[in-house]
Parts: C-alpha cells; structure tokens; sequence
C-alpha cells in the first residue's frame, strides 16, 4: 500500500514539475514577445510657450525625445510627464520600462496664435466670419471677410506673427470688392459682346 502511494506521489510531482516549467517557458516566450510587438504611436499637439501634463498607465523609467529645441519634459512622477512645447515642429517622445519600449509619441508644436486672435478682434470686430490655425510653422486663413480692404488688414497682420511669413490664404472676399468685380466682369461681357457684333 505504501509503495503504491509512495509512486503516485511521484508522478503527481512529476506532473507537477512538468506543468510548472511549461509555464515558466510560456510566461517567458510571453514576455519576449511583447518586448519585441511593434509599439503604436500616437500624436500629441502641443503649442509653443504651453504645457500639458501626458499621464501614463505604467510607470515610466526612461523617456527621450527626438528634438529638445522644439519640445522638453520634467518627469513629475513615474506616471506623469509635464511636456512643454518651445517650437513650432514635429519630433518623437519615446518611453522606456525595464529595457523595453512602452510608448512612442509623435509630438507635434504649432506657434500661439491666441495673440493674432485677439488683435483681429480688436482691429476688426465686425469680422465674425474669419478663422485662422496654426499648422506647424505656418498660418492657414479660411471663412470669408467683407471687403479687400480688410483682407490687406488680416494679411499684414498674420505675416507679421507667422514664422518667416508663411501664410495660406483660404478667405472669401464678399461685401463691396465682390459686387463690383460682377459688375466689371458684366461690363466686358457687354463689351466684347457688342465689338464681336451679338
């Protein structure tokens, strides 16, 4: 009786040792598998002069980024990262734990344009329609403004804030300017009509 016991306690060890180094070779093969899964990345945007705090799910022991004359960190916790963007552009902020890669962001920093805002504002109140973004180191106008004359006004303006000048002009031009210029086109419409003898 106590030699059966004694075998069936063997093989329950055996067994045992079997299921425990399975395990360990799968907790492993794991492990090097998620160490080697590409990382996804993701894009933060970011103003240059502001900052915003980048809270992350596990703690972080080693952050690098690309480009530190376009955006900077101060790791205020293992899992709270203060960014803070210096310059119009695009770099990478990559994030490390235990040897491995846990997060890659691709941060992108667009110049303030809070200030051109409120100088518009200022200068052309009635100007309800006029929109302006900033796409890294340039100005994009869209909507509509009544006259030319404002238009001069908005684009003076926005060269003079937008890093070396660059600005895309999208801005309907209505009012006055756009009467008038159907006016002169029905005009030489009428002309050439009555030189071609129709």
């Amino acid at each position: 009786m106590s030699h059966k016991y004694g075998k069936a306690k063997n093989q329950a060890v055996g067994l045992l040792v079997i299921l425990l180094s399975v395990l360990v070779v799968s907790v492993a093969y794991l492990t090097e598998a998620m160490a080697a899964a590409p990382v996804e990345t993701r894009r933060i945007e970011l103003v240059s002069g502001k900052s915003v705090v980048l809270r992350t799910e596990t703690a972080v022991k080693r952050i690098s980024i690309a480009n530190p004359e376009i955006a900077d960190f101060n790791l205020l916790s293992p899992t709270e990262i203060y960014l803070t963007g210096k310059a119009a552009g695009t770099t990478n902020l990559t994030m490390w734990q235990d040897g491995r890669i846990t997060a890659v962001y691709d941060l992108v920093v667009s110049f303030d344009v809070s200030k051109l805002k409120h100088q518009l504002q200022e200068m052309l109140p009635t100007e309800k329609e006029l929109r302006i973004a900033a796409a890294n180191d340039s100005l994009t106008l869209s909507g509509k403004v009544t006259n030319a004359a404002a238009m001069n006004q908005v684009l003076a303006l926005a060269r003079a804030h937008a890093p070396e000048g660059k600005v895309t002009n999208l801005v309907e031009v209505g009012g006055v300017h756009q009467v008038m210029l159907e006016v002169r086109v029905a005009e030489m419409g009428k002309s050439i009509t009555k030189r071609l003898g129709i």
